[in-house]
This record gives structure tokens, C-alpha cells and sequence, in this order.
């Protein structure tokens, strides 16, 4: 690891010290470190033999010889669909009709063909339906997070229940469950529209609105704690204990079922990894000093170790 940091552009004056500093404390670092600099001058002693440099010719024919044939192929089929479409022009987008989705654990990131990126959070879907007049997105289910590519001509519009969000070069996270969808803004401005007029958010809004409803919540929210399922993160700042449970078995198909009405009030804080639900369980465990215990193949009851008695 430090043969390699050593090399990098951006080593700083720091960590070179702290690496003398390391190759002071032990001589067999310094002995590890001299042989593996050794083996690495070896393959620049191996780069330039006479067999290696026909080997890397020979492939830089082949590889060119393979791409004039490509060429060609594809000239032969243009010319082909040129006959069958004649003078007429059919604009069939990349991205038309679309589906992206995730499994239970797992994240993904999309970049589309205007530039935009979707990210998707664990268990979600999203359909992306690209036209020379928009660009949609409908959130099926879960959450995403959109970094929309500028294109004043063709507006980004991304469907959730009964709303509408609407950006031009932003980004933007969206959050559908069956009752309820969130939109965070993370940079730009967006466009809510929930079935009255339309809510404007500036960076660093969240707008919650219930699905079918037009109640509507409007407030200030830390964009690193909403985001941090981007790295695989679960933070949790005066959070219901019930929610934490329900967002930690997101990322599982273990499923965490707390039993225990003392804790209905119950709230945590802390930083916990993503689909590590072992992990989870124990820091509550040990926290409100539960009882855990597997139920089944996939669930975990969580009680009171010792219940209040009878009266």
C-alpha cells in the first residue's frame, strides 16, 4: 500500500513522513519494502523484452484489423436501413420506455444518454421514458437519487403518486412508500407539483406529501444525513426507534420485528451500515437492553429481556 501512495500525484508532505516514520520502527518494513520494489522494476525490465514488445504489436494488428471489419459490417447495414427509411426520420431515444430496478440490498447508478445519472437505492424501480419533447421518470417504487443534465429544450420530469418534479440541471433525491413521497433537493431548484400549485424548493428543502392527499410538509433537513444510503449508510439523528427499524430492513431480506411497548417513544442516534442487520440488531440490543432471537430463517424478534411483572 505505501509502494503505491508513494507514487500517487497528490502525496503530501504529511504522509511522507508518516511513511519514514513507519519504515524506521521495524527493518523487516524496510527489507518487504525493498523486495516488492524489486519485483516492480522487474516488469519494467519485462515490458520492454523483445518478446513482449512483438506480443503488444501482434495484438495492435489484430485490434485493427478487427475495427476496419467492424467498420465495414456497419457501413453495409447503414446503408441498408438508409434504403428502408428513405428520406423519412424516426427519433427513437436510447432511453425510451426503460426499466431500471434494484433488489432488496442492492445499488445501482444508470448514467442516460442526455448525460442525466440515476442512482438507486435498495428495492426500487424507476421507467425512463425519453422524448424530443421531455425527458420522464416514473419512481415505481423506493428511491432515487436524479443528476439531471441541462437541457433548457427538454424539461426533466420525474412522476411519484399523484406529483410531478420538474428540473433542469439539478439534483434531486425522491423517496416513495405506499403512504407517503419525499422529495430532497440537493443542489439547483426544482418544481413540486402535488396536485395544487406548484412548491419551489431551494437546495437543502425536503416537501413529504401523502400519496392521494394534498397534505403537505415543507422543512429545512441535513442533505448528508438524507443521502448517506449513497455510501451504504444508515444515519440516524432523534429517529424513532419504529422508523430506524423499518429503514434498517430496507436493505435485508432479514426482517427486524421489535416487540417491546416501552420503547414505543423510544429514539436513536448513530451512524450504522447499510444491510449489516446483525449489526444493527446488536447496537439496540445493547442499547435498550433487549432480547434478540431468530425467528424462522428470515426475521429477528427483538423484546424485553426481563418484562415488567403482572399486577
Amino acid at each position: 500500500e505505501w509502494y503505491a501512495r508513494l507514487r500517487a500525484q497528490d502525496l503530501s508532505d504529511i504522509e511522507a513522513a508518516r511513511f519514514r516514520s513507519w519504515l524506521a520502527a521495524n527493518p523487516e518494513r524496510r527489507r518487504e519494502f525493498e523486495a516488492v520494489e524489486q519485483f516492480w522494476e522487474g516488469f519494467g525490465e519485462l515490458e520492454q523484452s523483445p518478446e513482449v514488445v512483438r506480443g503488444r504489436a501482434a495484438i495492435k494488428e489484430r485490434r485493427r484489423k478487427a475495427k476496419r471489419a467492424v467498420v465495414q459490417k456497419f457501413a453495409a447495414v447503414a446503408a441498408a436501413v438508409l434504403m428502408l427509411v428513405g428520406a423519412s426520420y424516426i427519433y427513437i431515444g436510447r432511453d425510451s420506455a426503460t426499466p431500471l430496478a434494484t433488489a432488496i440490498g442492492e445499488q445501482r447508478t444508470v448514467p442516460l444518454s442526455d448525460g442525466s445519472i440515476i442512482t438507486l437505492n435498495t428495492n426500487s424501480e424507476v421507467r425512463v421514458d425519453y422524448s424530443k419533447a421531455r425527458r420522464s421518470v416514473e419512481l415505481v417504487r423506493g428511491q432515487a437519487t436524479f443528476e439531471v443534465a441541462k437541457d433548457a429544450a427538454r424539461p426533466f420530469i420525474v412522476r411519484a403518486g399523484d406529483s410531478e418534479v420538474r428540473a433542469v440541471g439539478t439534483v434531486f433525491d425522491v423517496y416513495k412508500t405506499p403512504d407517503k413521497v419525499t422529495v430532497t433537493l440537493i443542489e439547483g431548484k426544482v418544481a413540486v407539483g402535488t396536485g395544487r400549485a406548484e412548491v419551489m424548493l431551494a437546495a437543502g428543502e425536503q416537501l413529504s406529501y401523502g400519496v392521494g392527499q394534498v397534505k403537505e410538509k415543507r422543512s429545512q433537513i441535513d442533505v448528508p444525513r438524507v443521502t448517506a444510503w449513497r455510501a451504504r449508510k444508515l444515519d440516524f439523528l432523534n429517529t424513532p426507534l419504529a422508523e430506524a427499524v423499518a429503514e434498517a430492513n430496507r436493505y435485508s431480506n432479514d426482517e427486524i420485528v421489535l416487540q417491546a411497548p416501552r420503547l414505543q417513544a423510544a429514539r436513536i442516534s448513530g451512524t450504522f451500515e447499510a444491510g449489516k442487520t446483525e449489526l444493527f440488531v446488536e447496537g439496540v440490543r445493547s442499547l435498550y437492553r433487549l432480547k434478540a432471537e431468530r425467528i424462522g430463517e428470515h426475521q429477528i424478534l427483538l423484546t424485553d429481556a426481563h418484562p415488567p411483572a403482572r399486577q
